[in-house]
Parts: C-alpha cells; structure tokens; sequence
C-alpha cells in the first residue's frame, strides 16, 4: 500500500473519523499515526490487540500503550482493551509476574476459558507426557578453559567483560558439562581475544600486565580449541544430555520403520537461553550414535550483544529455519522456548 510515503493529507483521507469503522494495522503503524497527530486515542472506543504478550519492553505496542494511552488522566475517554494471546506466560521461571505485568501494562484482566471446556477439548489434541529423569553429579566440573582463564584472572575484552559471562558459563556448566563450557567460551573468546591483541600492537596503550594476560589466554584458548573431540560418547557427556542421547536413540528404529512409509522422525528441543542451544546442536553433531541418522538446525531470537554475534537469527533467517523443518531438510530443532 506504500504507507511509509503516505503524506499528512493521505493520512487524514484514510483514517477520516465519522466514515471508519474499524482500522486493521500494525502496533507500529498506529504509534506512527498517534504521533505525528493523524489519529487520537480518545477518538478509538475499543483496541482489539492480537498477539497482546508483546506488551512488554520497548515493543511498538507497548510503547504506545506507555506514551498515549497510560497517560490519558482520569475522567478523559479511554477505549476498552481487548487483548488475545495464546502464551501470556514468557517467563517459566516465574509465571505469576508475567501474568502481573501483562495486567497492568494492558490495563486489563487475564481471563482463560472455563465454560465448555468438553467441547474445547475435543479440538484440541493432548500429547502423551513422559518425565525422564537423570542425576546432577557433574555441576562441579567446569572445564579446562573456564578454570585457565579463573586463574589468570582474564577480564575478558572490551566488549565481553569476564563478569558479564560469568552466569552464562554457569549455565553452560550445568546443562553442556566442561566439553560445552569450552566450546562456549572458545566461540565467545577467540575472535574477539585475537583482535584486542592485534590492536594493542599498533596502538600499545594496552597495560603491560594485562597485555601478559591476554596473550596467555590466548594461548590457552587456542590450545583448548585444538583439542576440542570430533566425536562424542556417552561417556563424554554430562548426565543430562547423555539423558537425551538415550532418549533420541529409542526413536532410531521407529524413525527407519517409519522412513518405509515416508514418514521420518522429527522433533523439537527446547532450551531457555541462545547460547546453551548453539552448544548442544554442537555437541549432538558429535555424538557418534547420532551422528548417521540426526539433521540439527538451532532456531533463536535476534539477539542484540555484539560479543555473541553469529548466535542470532532475524526474522527471515528463522522462517527459512522452519520451513526447512517442515519439509524435511532437518529432523531435530534446538530452539528457545
């Protein structure tokens, strides 16, 4: 429709109050009109918002919220707000607070369906739920890297300081073990680490001291980085992702019976941050009784620090992503939840 040249007569033509009824558009779209004055709030009586979770953060839909409607003062008309959302929960770890912020970023109240539920249920299907369990006894283990670089009291680079990681490398340590912790630390380190040392040698207004210590972390990096296994076994493993090797190998011999009726094996894993989802397709790749039969892609969220960079996918990336999955090219995806 070629809004983005819409001058301000296009604009007042289009949204002429008294001749429309309803405008359908996008959350940034409608801030755009409120700003630059084309439409005003207390002119709409009701917002129906799809996908209202996005209410949050510096989203366009609650940035509008913020900016035009929150600061509508009282005894001024206000619409209704209807919001539709099928995940109103984006924080497992703490369901009840997003449930809170929703409320009261949308100024409304979270009602779930609790009539007919027969008859809700007969359109919908029920997976059949299996807990598996598996033992922490590895979470002291923290690889050769994460220890080398504790010692020498690596600061990290400019970009990435040490303590700005620390909580991601303990994530990595619990869930990938110390062969995850290295790999995750080498991806995070290595470029960045190389290049901080090649700028110091034309501009030595590095420190002496800590010029010394990222030239030995870079060695141990590189060291480390040679040494990373081109194959995995079990035992190599931490408890809970041997766990999931054990899981996916039950499905080797459904998967080739089913391949004889042209229907493969596929399935999702879900993790909760980016960088634990790069590491476990990694480690996956390696494992050698998965190695023949398993096609691993990763789907993540843009993503915004530098020092992560090639960790993220944009929009068109992750659609790419799905409807390779769909087709086939890929039978297990590791993606955020």
């Amino acid at each position: 429709m070629g809004v983005d040249f819409w001058d301000r007569d296009q604009w007042l033509k289009e949204l002429e109050i008294g001749k429309t009824d309803v405008i359908v558009c996008t959350p940034q779209i409608f801030y755009n009109c409120l700003a630059h004055a084309y439409l005003f709030m207390d002119q709409c009586s009701l917002l129906i918002i799809d996908e209202c979770h996005h209410a949050r953060k510096k989203h366009p839909l609650n940035t509008t919220l913020l900016h035009f409607y929150h600061s509508i003062g009282s005894g001024r008309e206000r619409p209704k707000i209807l919001g539709l959302t099928a995940s109103p929960i984006w924080n497992p770890v703490n369901p009840l607070k997003s449930l809170e912020e929703l409320e009261s970023n949308l100024q409304a109240s979270i009602i779930a369906v609790k009539c007919n539920l027969e008859e809700l249920e007969s359109f919908s299907s029920k997976p059949v739920e299996i807990v598996e369990y598996y033992h922490d006894t590895q979470l002291g283990e923290a690889g050769q890297l994460y220890t080398s670089l504790m010692a020498m009291d690596f600061v990290g680079t400019t970009d990435t300081p040490w303590q700005s990681i620390v909580s991601k490398a303990d994530v990595a340590r619990s869930v990938l073990g110390p062969v995850g912790v290295n790999y995750f630390l080498i991806q995070l380190f290595a470029k960045p680490v190389e290049m901080e040392l090649r700028a110091a040698s034309f501009t030595l207004r590095m420190p002496e001291e800590q010029l010394a210590v990222m030239k030995r972390a870079s060695k141990v990096i590189t060291s480390v980085n040679d040494s990373l296994p081109v194959s995995l076994s079990r035992e190599d493993l931490p408890n809970k992702v041997s766990k999931l090797v054990q899981i996916l190998s039950r499905y080797r011999e459904s998967s080739d019976a089913a391949m004889n009726e042209e229907a493969g094996f596929q399935c999702i894993i879900f993790v909760v941050q980016r960088h634990i989802a790069f590491g476990l397709s990694w480690m996956l790749e390696r494992v050698e009784e998965l190695k023949s039969w398993l096609k691993i892609q990763t789907l993540v969220g843009h993503g915004s620090r530098k020092s992560l960079e090639g960790q993220s996918q944009d929009f068109k990336q992750q659609q790419e992503t799905v409807k390779e999955f769909k087709d086939g090219k890929y039978n297990v995806l590791i993606s955020t939840a």
